[in-house]
């Protein structure tokens, strides 16, 4: 009964199971507003007007001959932008125009839908009505199009989709003969005008040349030179870096070997490579003789004599540095002089030279090009044919049944379960058990469902063949059913485990507010307890509205309660037997005007004192928490309390001030009783009831129980 791990610890938490459950409960609306949907789309369906659907397929292909200057324009037929171009050509005005005009639809009464002599409009009147019927899309991945027309008749939809076709190939025709015309005109205004320019570009560069007295400038020889001078930086920019370096180590000629300039000197280079053999020839001589060697001696002095001519070398090398520096600055100077003089000439040169190219180039293109623009002139270049004509089709595409229910149906569940989660958030009564745990921190001892109470047949008198434990189950002239026997036994075994049975003996029965069933769980659990052969009595102590005789002694009330405390019975003398075997009843008695002033003394105590002497279980049927504030007074003389909660009934927020009002009188409640579970089918149906249903059937636990 403890809380499962990893449950939400809110108390307004709600779980996937709670929402479902409340689906399953709200059914009844969530069927009826489907009903409501499937109706209100079928009366939409019926009063719908129909639309039929005639299709024509184009396909766009490459044009014949279209004119491809790259100069002026260049449009490819089947690039998206041209598709989608045509796509909105197909809904202009002007061929809407040529389709009205071609059909003669403003006299046309199958397409307007009414009467011949009603048939009379004109055609720019009717342009829009077919603008809506025409529908165009292009086909993913493709040049095709699928030219839609919808009517209210399939032969008119038909028909008018061809004529669109039909009429959208001519204008297109149209309008293509006449841009190449345009482009004529245009191509021949250019080349007289580029004539002219490459005559003038021609004259320049010739003048060019005789004034400079060459017929054409060497553009290698110029190339040749800015190479060289290249190079002579790069020499000029590595000797000056090689002096920084000898001013730095002056006094240190072996730092100087390592600079490119000293080691490019003829004589150090010489004595480089006579120091590497004279060393390679040592490392050979070193494997054959001994250091001490006279040979081995002779060796390394040659050895020590080439460094030393080495170091002489190198120093003798830094003075031709400078010099060298020098020589490359003058070179560099001069070539550069050189190469500045021939790119002047050179520049101008090519700027002329490009202009008579260019002018030349786009002369020849253009001519051409006009020569390709005067033949396609008179040629037929359509580039749309037609590769699926319009067909009739009978059957129409809106109402789209099958899509309007979905619809319909959907929109009508969703309604049906908003307002069912709304009903179920403005409910804030306890269903599950899990909600009593979660929300009261109690555990749940027992859920008892409601069922309507089964009349008790009479059968013949054989008293000697029926359990006593049925003979505990009789409620004025009615029996319980097999679900809520079980119930009763789970509360049972519920308070058998909270503690040792001298622990257990005084249970006190209370609820929140009045109605909630605690009468009927006191009663019931005093008689399972007699059923199992247990003394048990149950005590009625709610001195303001008892009930409890009416379900034990048929009505009759009896001295009571009242009259112990009043001192005017003893306790022995009110003790009431009953019909079922086992179980004593003491009553109410007579209303006091005052209960709380019998219940402040130590009377009740004492009473309950002397009756735990002689049964086993005593049963205590009290006042509700919140009524009234005799419970609270007798609660601390019980051992055990149940609260009881009706499912679905009990508010919240009752149920919690009646828990702290009991904590607060020194006892907390035991645990928590759900009772009148509903025969619903929803969770909670499931969770709970149908268990007891199920193992509470006659002869579910042998023969205990009496067959009606």
């Amino acid at each position: 009964m403890n809380q499962s791990e990893g449950e939400s610890s809110s108390p307004m938490a709600i779980s996937y199971q709670e929402i479902l459950a409340a689906l399953l409960e709200h059914a009844w609306i969530i069927a009826l507003f489907a009903l409501i949907g499937i109706v209100a789309g079928f009366s939409y369906i019926q009063k719908s007007k129909r639309v039929y659907e005639s299709r024509v397929v184009l396909f766009i292909e490459p044009p014949k001959n279209v004119v491809n200057i790259q100069e002026v324009t260049q449009e490819d037929a089947r690039s998206y932008e041209a598709t989608q171009n045509m796509l909105h050509l197909m809904k202009s005005k002007p061929l809407l125009l040529r389709v009205a005009e071609a059909a003669n639809l403003g006299k046309d009464a199958a397409f307007l839908m009414t009467t011949p002599e009603q048939a009379n409009f004109k055609n720019e009147d009717v342009a829009e009505s077919i603008r809506g019927a025409i529908n165009p899309v292009q086909r993913k991945g493709t040049t095709m199009i699928d030219l839609q027309v919808t009517h209210g008749d399939p032969a008119v939809a038909q028909r008018l989709a061809n004529t669109v076709a039909r009429e959208f190939m001519e204008m297109n025709i149209g309008r293509r003969l006449e841009t190449t015309d345009v482009a004529y005109k245009f191509l021949y205004k250019e080349l007289e005008g580029v004539r002219q320019n490459l005559q003038s570009a021609e004259l320049a560069l010739q003048s060019f040349k005789e004034k400079n007295g060459v017929p054409a400038l060497d553009t290698a020889e110029l190339k040749d030179v800015n190479i060289e001078l290249s190079k002579i930086r790069q020499r000029r920019h590595l000797l000056e870096s090689d002096l920084d370096q000898i001013k730095k180590n002056a006094g240190d000629p072996s730092r100087l070997l390592g600079l490119e300039s000293i080691q490019a000197d003829p004589t150090v280079e010489a004595l480089q490579k006579s120091i590497a053999k004279h060393n390679e020839m040592m490392s050979i001589s070193t494997q054959r003789i001994t250091e001490n060697h006279p040979r081995m001696i002779r060796m390394r002095e040659d050895f020590a004599v080439l460094q030393r001519n080495l170091l002489i070398a190198a120093k003798e090398a830094v003075k031709s540095v400078e010099p060298r520096l020098k020589a490359l600055q003058s070179q560099e100077e001069n070539i550069q002089r050189l190469a500045l003089d021939q790119s002047k000439t050179a520049i101008e040169y090519n700027n002329l030279l490009r202009d008579v190219e260019a002018c030349q180039s786009f002369y020849n293109s253009l001519n051409k090009r006009m020569s390709e623009t005067n033949i396609t002139k008179s040629l037929d270049f359509d580039n749309i044919r037609i590769i699926e004509p319009a067909s009739f089709n009978s059957e129409p595409i809106s109402p789209n049944k099958r899509k309007l229910m979905i619809v319909s149906v959907s929109a009508s569940l969703l309604i049906g379960v908003c307002l069912s989660l709304i009903l179920h958030s403005f409910d804030n009564s306890i269903k599950t058990v899990d909600q009593a745990e979660t929300l009261l921190k109690l555990p749940c001892l027992s859920a008892i469902p409601e069922s309507r109470a089964k009349p008790r047949t009479k059968t013949k008198s054989s008293t000697k063949g029926r359990a006593a434990h049925g003979n505990s189950l009789k409620q004025s002239g009615e029996e319980i059913t097999p679900a809520v026997r079980e119930s009763f036994r789970t509360l049972l075994v519920s308070l058998s485990l909270l503690g040792k049975k001298e622990e257990n003996r005084v249970c006190l029965f209370t609820s929140a507010v009045p109605a909630e069933g605690k009468t009927f769980c006191s009663y019931y659990c005093a008689a399972h307890l007699a059923g199992q052969g247990s003394k048990t009595l149950l005590v009625d102590a709610d001195l303001r509205k008892p009930y409890l005789h009416q379900m034990v002694t048929k009505g009759v009330m009896g001295a009571g309660v009242s009259e112990v405390l009043s001192e005017q019975k003893s306790a022995e003398e009110v003790i009431q037997a009953t019909s079922v075997e086992n179980l004593f009843f003491v009553s109410a008695g007579t209303r006091s005007p005052n209960p709380p002033k019998l219940l402040v003394n130590d009377a009740f105590e004492k009473l309950i004192e002397s009756y735990k002497s002689k049964f086993d279980y005593i049963i205590l049927d009290t006042a509700p928490v919140n009524a009234v504030a005799d419970t609270l007074l007798i609660v601390k003389h019980a051992q055990r309390v149940c609260l009881i909660t009706r499912c679905g009934s009990t508010a919240r927020r009752a149920t919690i001030r009646a828990i702290e009002f009991l904590k607060q009188a020194g006892k907390e409640p035991s645990g928590v009783v759900l009772n009148r579970f509903r025969d619903r089918r929803g969770l909670y149906y499931y969770y709970h009831y149908s268990y007891h249903k199920t193992y509470g059937r006659e002869n579910a636990y042998g023969t205990d129980q009496r067959k009606s």
